[in-house]
């Protein structure tokens, strides 16, 4: 069975991943509503969201070990999963790497690497092809256990690479590592996978880690897609308020908005989307402007009355002279110190949503 659906507006042919209304409940508990998002050839996709949200499920509806209740599931544009048709995890395509990497302990790398091959795992051009992909050539008669983490991870990845598959999907891939180590791994993760031109499925809570691999994000909540979208569109453009709080730093001032333009306790902000009456103006740390002398543009004075250093960064909160207090982000020299009168402006184009039940509080 074939997907004849191309991607809107491109002509192309169907895409690597087409998920269509797919739908999984558990004892009667939705956990899965109908899910949507594709994945284009050589894209890399993650499904964002808190723990609970219904991603890992979906990934494992996609890879072949759950079915689901309802929907559709295509990989390189033939149908493996609908109402009529259920094709095993075995034969559709799909290297997994697991949040534990699943190695054997008993095997050496290479044998490791040779075991997703299956019965062509005698094919040792192949798997010295995926280890040299991953750097690993020179450690193939190596057991896991003398190998790092980053090592391991690097391993699964060519086990699941090693029978071409049309998509690889990684689950919570990097959460066993250590912050400094997590943030080298999966740059080399990107890069092996860019290279080898595979499509990649990530599952991940983790907003950096989705936000620096992927090219698309699918933001997940409650069993339903939030909103998919490039990384930049979704942080600077979140379409609903969880998607706002859930990707970056959020606070949020209440304004009275005409239009394009929102009154609030830092003035008029332009806004990025048309609104009316009372709503709540998203303005992340960075879209503050703090400065020592009134700038020629609105500004409101406030006092700096705590920092937050980051070397690469700061974060000032600043009590305004109404009592509210905004947080604003800084570079590492900035030169502004707790105490400091400085005046507080936003720059560019902020995203309003409807105001939030409660308090008139203007920023929270």
């Amino acid at each position: 069975m074939s997907l004849t659906a191309t991607l809107p507006g491109t002509g192309e042919a169907p895409p690597a991943l087409a998920v269509r209304g797919l739908t999984r409940a558990f004892g009667g508990t939705p956990v899965v509503t109908e899910l949507t998002f594709d994945a284009r050839p050589g894209e890399f996709v993650a499904l964002l969201g808190p723990s609970g949200c219904g991603k890992t499920t979906s990934l494992r509806m996609v890879a072949g070990l759950e079915r689901q209740d309802r929907g559709t599931i295509a990989i390189a544009g033939t149908v493996v999963a609908n109402d009529s048709t259920f094709v095993p995890a075995e034969r559709r395509r799909v290297g997994m790497v697991f949040q534990d990497y699943a190695l054997f302990p008993h095997m050496s790398v290479e044998k490791n690497v040779a075991y997703g091959l299956g019965r062509a795992g005698r094919d040792t051009s192949r798997v010295d092809e995926v280890l040299a992909l991953v750097g690993l050539e020179h450690m193939k008669r190596y057991a896991p256990a003398e190998l790092s983490g980053g090592q391991q991870q690097r391993v699964a990845l060519a086990r699941a690479l090693a029978p071409a598959p049309a998509l690889v999907m990684l689950d919570e891939p990097f959460s066993n590592l250590d912050q400094k180590l997590r943030v080298a791994v999966r740059r080399e993760v990107r890069a092996i996978l860019a290279e080898a031109s595979t499509t990649a499925i990530l599952v991940t809570h983790d907003q950096d880690e989705a936000l620096s691999l992927a090219d698309r994000i699918v933001v997940m909540h409650r069993g339903r897609v939030e909103q998919v979208g490039a990384p930049e569109e979704l942080y600077h453009r979140p379409s609903t308020r969880f998607v706002a709080e859930f990707i970056g730093d959020a606070q949020f001032l209440r304004a009275t908005a005409n239009d394009r333009t929102a009154h609030s306790v830092l003035g008029d902000i332009h806004l990025a989307n048309e609104a009316s009456g009372t709503v709540d103006v998203l303005v992340r740390p960075e879209h503050l402007r703090l400065d020592r002398q009134r700038p020629a543009s609105s500004g409101v004075h406030g006092f700096v009355t705590s920092r937050e250093y980051f070397g690469h960064d700061q974060l000032l909160t600043v009590g305004l002279e109404r009592g509210e207090r905004v947080v604003a982000r800084l570079g590492a020299y900035s030169g502004i110190r707790p105490g400091d009168g400085v005046w507080v402006s936003v720059r560019g184009a902020m995203v309003a949503f409807p105001a939030a039940g409660g308090s008139e509080t203007d920023a929270e």
